[in-house]
């Protein structure tokens, strides 16, 4: 297009003259002969196209600056923007920043900061932070500074040694580090805190980023912590002491120091040391060693027991532990041992030792005397006795009172004997007792017997209420004759108008002796020692009843041996009310009376055993043994009775134990057998065949209680084992004085 327009080249050479001074070199160059003509075409031609272009070039480079210069404005709006949020988040971060240059002079500071340190902004800007820190821990604060600049400059060599120079310098590097501090506050305030400090390099300016923990909650808790162990440690009971795991003495409690040594004196030394100043026999030190190494051996606790002796004291009696302590890499960091002082319980170990021997000593003047009351006493009072009644049948009329005064002293001394005898089998448990079933109505009769003179000569009734069942318990007959004469013999005693009525009644599984008077009563104040030894209600010498006041507490005795109770009801000048409670010999534990399977063939025998036992307990009948299995697959009995001549296509009367053994829940149930022949050796025969009982015939009332109150008792279903006692077998009152003297 230039070459078309002759006039462009003047127009452009008139605009930029610049351009215009390059055409007359290009055409001098045509006369200078050295220079090829393409060359000077070529100058030329640029020449031309420098003029042409020229316009356009100058728009670009004038838009090139425009763009240039907005996007540094931009740059620097943004940078400006970036500044301000940063300056926004580090004030209100809610931790302690502080920012320093490279020498640790502060350069920005936040709230929390300012707070933390008691300061303003413009009074710490321009100061070193160490300025206001003092050391809390085992490093001062300005150590840690230093530190941490020699690991920062240790750290940029290595890195600028690996890599090139430029680059490492370019790349910023850091290094931690953390220090325990204290803060003085204006107002003399003291602060823990722990200082996090970052030195980095930015830009190849080194700064150093310092945050703040407020620590003082934690060491004050820690501080709190340790003075309550101190305090908790000091006040305990006991020696307590902390050794090494070489045994010096690191701490002790006030008890493990006494008044010879102080605790400050005793730390740092060693068991001999302290064997040493106490006068202690060396062997103490060389035991306590071998148990300290022991613990720490087996790294368990050791106890052990010691005595101090030494020549100005009495010896101290101690149990001493020894327990090892670990640190966090599981290393023994210290042994902590502690004795408790069981010098008082030996000494009382050894007063109970000496008191043991005297009681010893005791029983064995109480056993002689007791031998020499039956021998020494009785031997000469029954002789008197017996010496009073031949003279009340052969004495004069007019010397019959003198002798009827010798046998009424002399019974009565008899009786006090007998009761002081009784209370001592009691207590010592040395009564002869024989458990059996024992019906408790029929002891009442008996007892009523041999008082019903004694009250009728007092003008008194004496009677008995008692239901149609008859009442067995389990117990000792002579005990159980014991224990209702005294009640009832009381009763007589200590009534002068009205009478005695003594009732038995059946209550699920007790059989209850309620004994009414209407006595003198009891007061209330004498109730609580009323079955104590020797209690009485008037225990002047003038009193009206004789006695020596043991037999309520014989009769407790017993009844607690025979599992049975007694209370009492009254109201002075009003009665009494005496209730005995003992349990039933033939109840289940619902009270009922047991399930007994009968397998006899013959029928007879049926009404015979119905009126023996129907009282007692509840009978089913079987007339063979397939019969018999049934029954028993149908329900579970408590016992079994059965025939040995009974026969079945299963075998003779010896394999039912087999078969009854074999069906579920029989294993422990009571199997008594009733004999025909009642040969010698029958009953340990078929004991042996696995029969739990024996009968024979002909059948008796107190056979069959027998047996059967026996295998109750082995099997454990109803109670202790026991024999049977009924009117055929009782206690006389004859029997009964010579039980008591018995013991």
């Amino acid at each position: 297009m230039a070459r078309s327009s002759p006039s462009a080249p003047a127009c452009r050479s008139e605009r930029f003259p610049c351009c215009r001074s390059l055409l007359p070199l290009a055409a001098g160059a045509q006369a200078v002969p050295s220079v090829p003509a393409e060359w000077m075409r070529a100058g030329e031609e640029i020449a031309r196209t420098l003029l042409a272009v020229w316009p356009w070039g100058a728009g670009v480079l004038g838009l090139a600056v425009v763009v240039w210069m907005g996007a540094a404005l931009y740059r620097r709006y943004r940078r400006r923007q970036s500044e301000e949020r940063f300056g926004a988040l580090f004030e209100a971060a809610p931790g302690a920043l502080v920012l320093m240059d490279e020498d640790r002079r502060v350069l920005e500071v936040n709230a929390a900061a300012c707070e933390l340190l008691g300061r303003a902004t413009a009074a710490l800007r321009g100061r070193r932070l160490e300025e206001f820190l003092q050391p809390a821990g085992a490093e001062a604060p300005k150590t840690a500074f230093e530190a941490l600049d020699e690991r920062h400059d240790a750290g940029e060599e290595a890195a600028g040694d690996d890599g090139a120079p430029d680059e490492a310098a370019e790349r910023p590097t850091s290094s931690d580090a953390h220090v325990d501090a204290c803060i003085e506050q204006p107002d003399g305030t003291v602060r823990e805190v722990q200082l996090r400090l970052r030195v980095f390099t930015d830009g190849g300016r080194r700064r150093t980023a310092a945050t703040l923990r407020d620590t003082t909650p934690v060491a004050e808790e820690r501080a709190l912590f340790r003075h309550f162990h101190r305090r908790t440690v000091e006040d305990l009971p006991i020696e307590m002491a902390v050794l090494s795991p070489e045994g010096t003495y690191l701490y002790a409690n006030p008890l493990a120091c006494t008044d010879e040594i102080a605790a400050q004196w005793l730390e740092g030394k060693t068991d001999f040391d302290l064997c040493r100043r106490l006068g202690w026999h060396p062997e103490v030190a060389l035991r306590r060693r071998s148990h300290r190494r022991r613990a720490l051996q087996d790294g368990e606790r050791v106890q052990f027991e010691e005595v101090l002796s030494r020549r100005d004291a009495p010896p101290r009696h101690l149990e001493r532990f020894y327990t090892p302590i670990y640190d966090e890499e599981g290393e023994v960091h210290a042994v902590v041992t502690y004795a408790l002082d069981r010098t008082r319980l030996k000494r009382r170990e050894d007063a109970l030792e000496e008191a043991e021997r005297a009681s010893d000593d005791y029983e064995d003047m109480k056993t002689s005397l007791l031998r020499n009351l039956r021998h020494e006493f009785r031997t000469p009072l029954t002789s008197i006795l017996g010496a009073a009644e031949v003279l009340t049948e052969e004495a004069p009329p007019d010397q019959q009172e003198f002798v009827e005064i010798v046998d009424l002293n002399g019974q009565r001394l008899l009786r006090t004997l007998n009761a002081m005898l009784d209370l001592a089998g009691a207590q010592t448990g040395s009564l002869d007792r024989e458990p059996r079933v024992v019906s408790l109505g029929e002891t009442v009769e008996n007892v009523i017997g041999e008082l019903q003179e004694t009250a009728e000569e007092k003008g008194l009734f004496l009677r008995k209420q008692a239901p149609s069942e008859d009442a067995f318990v389990r117990g000792d007959p002579a005990s159980l004759y014991r224990v209702v004469r005294s009640i009832v013999g009381n009763a007589v005693k200590f009534t002068d108008n009205g009478g005695v009525v003594v009732e038995v009644e059946t209550e699920a599984q007790e059989a209850r002796l309620r004994v009414i008077d209407t006595g003198v009563g009891i007061d209330d104040a004498h109730l609580p020692q009323l079955f104590d030894s020797f209690a009485q209600e008037d225990a002047s010498m003038t009193r009206h009843f004789d006695g020596a006041g043991v037999g309520l507490a014989v009769a407790k005795r017993l009844l607690d041996l025979m599992g049975g109770t007694v209370s009492v009801d009254s109201k002075k000048g009003e009665g009494s009310v005496f209730t005995v409670a003992l349990p039933m010999a033939f109840r289940d534990a619902s009270g009922e009376r047991p399930h007994v399977l009968v397998a006899d063939e013959q029928e007879d025998q049926h009404k015979l055993l119905r009126h023996c036992l129907d009282e007692q307990v509840r009978l089913t009948f079987a007339r063979d043994l397939d019969e018999a299995l049934d029954a028993a697959r149908g329900r579970r009995f408590a016992a079994v009775l059965v025939s040995a001549g009974l026969s079945s296509e299963v075998g003779a009367a010896r394999d039912l134990a087999e078969c009854f053994r074999a069906l579920g829940g029989y294993e422990e149930t009571p199997l008594i057998v009733i004999d025909d022949d009642a040969l010698p050796g029958a009953a340990e025969q078929f004991e042996a065949e696995g029969f739990d009982g024996y009968v024979a015939r002909p059948l008796k009332r107190a056979a069959l209680l027998n047996a059967l109150g026996d295998a109750f008792a082995d099997a454990g279903t109803l109670g202790e084992a026991v024999h049977v006692n009924t009117g055929a077998e009782h206690v006389d009152a004859g029997a009964e004085a010579q039980a008591r003297v018995t013991v």
